[in-house]
């Protein structure tokens, strides 16, 4: 398969972004919510992919806003620039898959980690790496 590159977030308070392509992983933490700053990180990197994670719904209403800014600014960034994909994946589906799978260097927050995982397991979905390693 041809390199593919995906971009992740996990929003919270703060939030934690991973790009992942064959050449690159990068990971970090922003407390910058309005999602602008994201943007500024998808010019930056230029993913395929832009994947984020789905908040189940109580989690939602506990930080909504936060994750409402984040999510909006991304959508914007998103509708002026089509060629990115999109894709909004739950917990419920990347967690049960990924969490035993080592990390590959120390990471700040319990977001970035989360973000990295869910980078992983997107490229993982759509065959671009090997099954998760544990």
């Amino acid at each position: 398969m041809a390199d593919v590159s995906v971009f992740a977030i996990d929003p919270g308070e703060t939030t934690g972004w991973c790009f992942y392509s064959s050449y690159d992983c990068t990971t970090g933490v922003t407390e910058i919510h309005h999602g602008f700053h994201i943007a500024k990180l998808l010019d930056e990197f230029t993913p395929d992919q832009v994947v984020i994670e789905l908040m189940p719904q109580k989690m939602a209403q506990k930080i909504s806003n936060i994750v409402f800014q984040c999510k909006e600014g991304v959508r914007l960034y998103l509708q002026k620039h089509p060629h990115y994909g999109y894709a909004e994946i739950a917990p419920g589906n990347w967690k049960p898959v990924m969490k035993r799978e080592k990390l590959p260097f120390k990471m700040k927050t319990q977001h970035e980690k989360d973000a990295y995982r869910m980078a992983r397991f997107w490229l993982y979905e759509v065959g671009a790496v090997p099954r998760p390693m544990e």
